[in-house]
């Protein structure tokens, strides 16, 4: 906590900080209703502050004094804001100056108050025994970023749309575009095509190498059965402590019939990790302006990938498939902010994230439960059968831009106490299937098209081993 005092309530120390305000920055400064008694309103100045509109406040249900400060705790957290500053708190009352320590106890915020006109001492006897703030005079201190954010504000330049690119598959998807489109355009969709490329490159070296990925079998059968995991983890650390690395490549040769070239591996071999190759596909997308530039960087990815030995089965016909990246609305920098200033429940804004961008219709979204979300908000991992039926993951990664609006929507619904097998988007008692229509249209965000269960295009991608890597550097970074 921060005590700035203002003794003689100087207009220029109020302009200054007001000026400020940077939520961009990590820092904003509220100035509350006058004859505020309660703290609720102070809590929609918070959400004030913090970008989102007065006027749908009631409409979401954010107005009672719980879920106002269920949903500033959220929110500050989601958008990483470090500084909170409270202009004329001598004003606030005793219940204000109670919800602004315990957010700063929650959320670790620093929490700087603003008392004009009064002296050190009427201020000081404000907080409650145990809370000492530290005490400033000048608004530059308390302007200044003493802590990095976690992440630097998106950009919000939009590229060029790219042309219309050929509906073929890799095989033939570079050499028609080059006949196909101008000079002009060609360098555009190829500037996009490799950086494609680049990713998958990145991503194929990390993958096991199929000459070693039956090791540990081969270990399982050498070993005596039911030894545990960690059991052969002491093992290997024995064995390493003992041989050098020559030795133990040669005893692991010798052992286990592996380490002699990629001439010994047989082709294909499919990679087995389907949630990683699904997260890596949906992650590339998720970087997409439009359904042009998502299949230029898929086609490019297959070609990376290629070069890695690694063949990424996709479908052939992208164009005329529906789905995130395809026909969903990209979460640019610009509709990130178009959204913040329409929706201010945190559940409201998840839902109506997720429902633009990837077109699940709202019984869809209503199976999505708080665990599904990652700490950070750029992944959903759930899974999609019934419980009866084995296991059957669905794994999603979301756009930069939309982070904040899941991450939050996770916090509000742990703040609102619910199980992480519960729906998600249920945090909000009052925010059903219609109800999550209504804000998606009520935000002029509707996607063109709905994307039914059945045509989640990335869960049909497979990656196989087919050949050797022509890239032999398995720390590729470029």
């Amino acid at each position: 906590m921060i005590l700035l005092l203002d003794p003689a309530d100087d207009k220029n120390i109020t302009a200054t900080l007001l000026a400020g305000s940077n939520l961009s920055a990590g820092i904003i400064t509220v100035h509350p209703t006058p004859g505020t008694r309660g703290s609720a309103m102070l809590a929609h100045d918070i959400l004030v502050a913090l970008g989102r509109s007065a006027r749908r406040l009631e409409g979401q249900h954010i107005g009672s004094e719980r879920s106002a400060w269920i949903a500033v705790r959220s929110w500050i957290r989601a958008d990483d804001v470090r500084r909170v500053i409270v202009l004329r708190a001598h004003r606030l009352s005793e219940a204000g100056w109670t919800a602004l320590i315990g957010l700063w106890r929650d959320t670790g915020t620093q929490v700087v108050l603003v008392c004009h006109g009064v002296g050190e001492e009427e201020a000081l006897a404000r907080f409650p025994d145990g809370v000492m703030p530290r005490v400033v005079h000048r608004a530059d201190r308390v302007l200044r970023d003493r802590h990095a954010r976690r992440s630097a504000p998106l950009a919000s330049r939009t590229p060029r749309p790219l042309p219309m690119v050929p509906d073929t598959d890799v095989a033939r998807f570079r050499a028609d575009a080059f006949r196909r489109l101008s000079l002009e355009e060609f360098s555009r969709v190829d500037a996009v095509y490799r950086q494609g490329m680049d990713a998958a490159c990145r991503w194929s070296a990390t993958l096991p190498d199929p000459a070693t990925a039956g090791v540990g079998g081969h270990i399982g059968e050498l070993l005596p059965r039911g030894r545990l995991g960690s059991e052969l983890i002491v093992g290997a650390q024995a064995l390493a402590q003992r041989y050098g690395e020559a030795e133990l490549r040669r005893l692991a040769a010798g052992l286990l019939c592996v380490g002699y070239g990629h001439g010994l591996t047989t082709f294909p071999q499919e990679f087995d990790d389907a949630e990683e190759v699904h997260r890596f596909v949906t992650g590339l997308v998720a970087r997409a302006h439009s359904a042009q530039h998502a299949i230029t960087l898929l086609r490019g990815a297959q070609a990376g990938a290629l070069l890695h030995g690694v063949l990424l089965q996709m479908p052939s016909d992208l164009v005329d498939l529906t789905g995130p990246g395809l026909t969903g609305i990209p979460i640019t920098p610009q509709v990130a902010a178009h959204l913040r200033s329409e929706v201010v429940n945190p559940a409201y804004a998840g839902a109506v994230a997720v429902a633009v961008y990837t077109g699940f219709d709202t019984e869809d979204l209503m199976r999505i439960p708080v665990a599904a979300v990652s700490d950070e908000g750029g992944t959903l991992r759930w899974n999609t059968a019934q419980r009866w039926e084995r296991p059957d993951w669905c794994v999603l990664a979301m756009p930069e831009a939309s982070r904040p609006f899941l991450a939050a929507a996770r916090t509000y619904a742990i703040l609102q106490g619910l199980a992480p097998d519960k729906p998600l988007f249920k945090a909000s008692a009052q925010l059903t299937g219609p109800k999550i229509a209504q804000q998606v249209e009520a935000a002029g965000l509707a996607p063109a098209h709905r994307t039914p269960a059945s045509c989640r295009w990335w869960r049909t991608v497979r990656a196989w081993h087919v050949a050797t890597p022509l890239h032999n550097d398995r720390g590729y970074v470029r």
